[in-house]
């Protein structure tokens, strides 16, 4: 559920930094920013609150003294305590024919038990029998409010208390179309590039800091070319002249020129896994907060321990190693130690930007 349009109510764990035991708790969360505004209660009661309740909790969740950074926070699964989840299967025409089935005459229902459930970033356990066989898809999740049985299409939406999907650093190309919501689905887009799709990037939706080619108002967007490392290939990686991941070799390769989409991403949003050196600002696109997202130089020099400040700390770091020189560095000529450009060496097998790159290890 969401409250004043960005604040998220979520159960999590929280960690202080002070080794003490975790907080675990009812979590407020905007953005970067967690507030803690309470102990952890069941989510059904959460969601039969009215327009007034859930306005009570943001003005909780404003006053609270707590406020941490969320990288110190695990939250946990946005309802833990379901009394069951019903699932609908082959409810999408595109999905029915890649798998090579009929559309279905009747809704397939099936249930998972909740201990299916995992929090953000958790772990997810495959089975040891068929470990080979499991598939990854984007899901909807529809919390049901209140109890309910035989309601009309019309009134179906007035028992539903949340259901607004988060779409974040997602590649979505070469498809017929991008992203579409109907009935007041309302997702939360960012940080995703829209490239080369057929009929349209968006429909009953909009995006922020998104790369979207075919155009469309928000905050930070951009329909400039990604510059992607080898489409036809299937290799969505953004070129960089810092560092791009190889997935074919499992090594770093410089490019000549760097996408538009590295460092353009949400600015409220930590970079997360992505591999220093970054700019500190998470890239678009399928890769950006991850450890293969394309490198770019930190932008803050002086900040050496990179807490995105420069400050003390900082200092500190510089006065303990003040005229300390490296073996024999006094021979040197110092115009030596400047480096020079390295030459770009012969292409990688497979990639099709000649003469654009050379290997880095990895």
């Amino acid at each position: 559920m969401s409250i004043d349009c960005d604040l998220l109510i979520r159960n999590g764990t929280l960690y202080d930094g002070s080794g003490g035991p975790p907080f675990r708790g009812d979590l407020a969360v905007n953005g970067q920013t967690i507030a803690a505004i309470g102990p952890l209660t069941a989510v059904r009661g959460r969601v039969e609150l009215d327009a007034d309740g859930l306005a009570a909790l943001g003005e909780r969740a404003a006053a609270s003294s707590e406020h941490f950074a969320r990288s110190t926070v695990r939250l946990l699964a946005p309802v833990p305590d379901p009394e069951k989840i019903i699932c609908l299967g082959l409810n999408y025409r595109d999905h029915a024919a890649e798998a090579h089935q009929d559309i279905p005459e009747h809704p397939m229902w099936f249930g998972k038990f909740a201990n299916s459930l995992a929090g953000d970033g958790a772990d997810v356990l495959l089975p040891a029998a068929h470990g080979a066989f499991v598939d990854y898809e984007a899901e909807l999740a529809v919390v049901i409010g209140r109890p309910a049985k035989d309601v009309d299409v019309a009134d179906a939406l007035s028992f539903v208390a949340g259901a607004m999907p988060t779409i974040r650093n997602v590649t979505v190309t070469g498809n017929e179309f991008g992203i579409a919501s109907y009935a007041g689905g309302n997702p939360d887009i960012s940080n995703c590039i829209l490239w080369d799709n057929i009929d349209g990037d968006l429909f009953g939706c909009t995006a922020t800091y998104s790369c979207v080619q075919q155009g469309v108002e928000g905050e930070g967007n951009i329909r400039e070319d990604p510059l992607f490392a080898d489409p036809e290939a299937g290799d969505y990686h953004l070129l960089s002249e810092r560092g791009r991941f190889v997935p074919a070799h499992a090594l770093w390769a410089f490019d000549t020129r760097t996408s538009p989409c590295v460092d353009t991403g949400d600015p409220k949003l930590d970079p997360g896994a992505e591999r220093m050196p970054n700019g500190g600002r998470i890239n678009m696109g399928a890769f950006g907060g991850t450890p293969q997202a394309s490198m770019s130089e930190w932008p803050l020099a002086g900040d050496l321990n990179r807490d995105r400040r420069v400050d003390f700390a900082d200092l500190a770091i510089l006065l303990d190693q003040w005229l300390e020189e490296l073996p024999a560095v006094s021979a040197v000529e110092p115009e030596s130690l400047v480096p020079s450009a390295v030459e770009p060496e012969s292409s990688l097998p497979g990639e099709s930007e000649p003469g654009s790159e050379q290997p880095l290890s990895s």
